[in-house]
């Protein structure tokens, strides 16, 4: 895959953190290359906010689900190692903050004020959208794992998403997170980061708009 005129404005659009130019020439890349893996993790990345509040948890689980085949395709494509490595360092760097802000803004939208102010979502929206979260991240570093696991900058990618997702599943353990335990990942990164210790849970029943 070469580097296309949308694509080279896409991240230049990107590093400005100008969203709504990244996610316009984004979406022309999708069009130009379908199979772009960059293009279609950051289309849905920039369309999480746009559209009503209403939907922005569904929007979420969107972006989750786009994580292990954007990562394949772009495993898959004809780009260098280092520009594949470069791609996935994006992503990371894109995806791993999210869960955890991504549950604040959903818990700070509401409508109303003084005794009549309400959340804009409820709270099974929000709880689910921070368990899908927390699967992204140990779903991202899986793929990460599967498709560049002979490349030792990519492990400590995969463990970045692993460790996120560690911290939040023992700070939200009260949620279900699909079978997958801290214990399970905290092998894993112990493989890449031998030092690695997993963090206690929180002291007290755990919910999404606490830390």
């Amino acid at each position: 895959m070469s580097d296309t005129k949308y694509l080279k404005l896409a991240r230049t659009a990107r590093d400005e953190n100008n969203g709504e130019d990244a996610k316009k020439f984004y979406d022309m890349v999708r069009v130009e290359d379908p199979e772009n893996g960059e293009a279609k993790f950051f289309y849905q990345y920039y369309s999480l906010y746009e559209g009503k509040n209403i939907e922005i948890a569904n929007r979420f689980i969107k972006l989750v689900n786009a994580i292990g085949s954007s990562i394949m395709m772009i495993a898959e494509s004809s780009d260098s190692d280092a520009d594949k490595l470069a791609t996935v360092t994006a992503i990371v760097n894109a995806y791993v903050p999210m869960t955890w802000s991504i549950n604040r803004y959903m818990n700070n939208l509401t409508v109303g004020s003084g005794s009549d102010r309400q959340r804009v979502l409820s709270a099974s929206d929000i709880n689910s959208a921070c368990q899908t979260g927390v699967i992204g991240l140990y779903n991202l570093g899986d793929a990460i794992e599967k498709h560049f696991g002979d490349k030792p900058e990519a492990m400590t990618l995969a463990a970045t998403a692993w460790k996120e997702g560690v911290s939040l599943q023992q700070k939200w353990y009260a949620y279900k997170y699909d079978g997958k335990t801290p214990e399970e990942y905290t092998a894993k990164i112990q493989k890449v980061e031998p030092d690695y210790v997993m963090p206690q849970k929180a002291g007290c029943i755990s919910f999404a708009n606490k830390r």
